[in-house]
Formats: structure tokens, sequence, C-alpha cells
């Protein structure tokens, strides 16, 4: 992998776009940001945000994070799940 950012992206619930705009502008996000009407909170029964969902390369859910997370805990994670060989 080149950046930890190239396998990452935001799912956002919420619809209006300038707010979305200015907080991928605040921010400085590089990875992309998708809009979801509630399809995507209710498959993965989202019930609290924010809600991050770490998934491996074949797809699967690998861990749960329900509220605030930090970016150096998600890294962590993130950079261990990606060192893992794979196995297909």
């Amino acid at each position: 992998y080149t950046t930890i950012a190239d396998r990452y992206l935001e799912v956002s619930g919420d619809q209006d776009l300038d707010t979305i705009r200015g907080f991928i502008k605040k921010y400085e996000l590089t990875f992309p940001v998708y809009l979801d009407s509630g399809a995507l909170q209710s498959r993965f029964v989202v019930q609290s945000l924010p809600t991050a969902f770490l998934v491996d390369r074949h797809g699967q859910v690998r861990e749960v994070f329900i509220g605030n997370t930090s970016e150096e805990t998600l890294r962590k994670k993130i950079v261990a799940l990606l060192d893992e060989p794979d196995s297909h």
C-alpha cells in the first residue's frame, strides 16, 4: 500500500453538501467521502455516531469503534491489519 488514506473512506449521513464540503476542506481530507441516505447505517446497525468499521481486504468487518476514536488508535489498527499476510 502507499498510504493509509488510499485504503480509507468516509461515509457521511449528513446530507447538507455545504457542511460536508466545509468539513473536507477544514480537515484537508484526501480520501473519498460518500453520502449515505441511511441504507448503510441500517445495514450495519449503526446506533451511535461516529461509528467506524475496520474492514479487511476480504470485506470482513474485523473491528467496530463506537464513539470518538483517536487517529493514532485507528492508524495502528489499520497498519496492523494491512501488515497481516493475505491468507487467500
